[in-house]
């Protein structure tokens, strides 16, 4: 018996299924591999050192103005919101003290 086990060839642990596996692969999408042996390109051939790009065109419009519907800032059509006017009173010089009582010199000391 250790003859036979010793001459046989070894056995495998797990037997293929004869069956094509079709998941995580993309064989059925066209395109999807590298293709090495053809190069399409759609491109037109040109000279490199001269070459010629087709850019793109923009044509300027100017923008309509937009529409006045009233100015924010002016408020003068709402009463009570400018400040009334004070009515303007001569200012007095504050050197000048003559009109206060008591806020002069006395005249010199005479004896009589």
């Amino acid at each position: 018996m250790c003859e036979d086990i010793e001459g046989a060839a070894p056995r495998m642990l797990h037997y293929p299924l004869d069956k094509p596996r079709y998941n995580l692969t993309n064989d059925d999408i066209e395109g999807s591999k590298p293709n090495i042996v053809k190069f399409k390109s759609t491109r037109q051939p040109c000279n490199p050192l001269t070459p010629k790009y087709k850019l793109q065109v923009v044509e300027f419009v100017p923008p309509e103005p937009p529409k006045f519907i009233r100015d924010g800032m002016q408020i003068d059509d709402i009463q009570g919101v400018r400040a009334k006017k004070r009515p303007e009173r001569a200012e007095r010089d504050p050197l000048k003290v003559v009109d206060i009582e008591g806020a002069k010199a006395k005249g010199p000391y005479l004896r009589t």
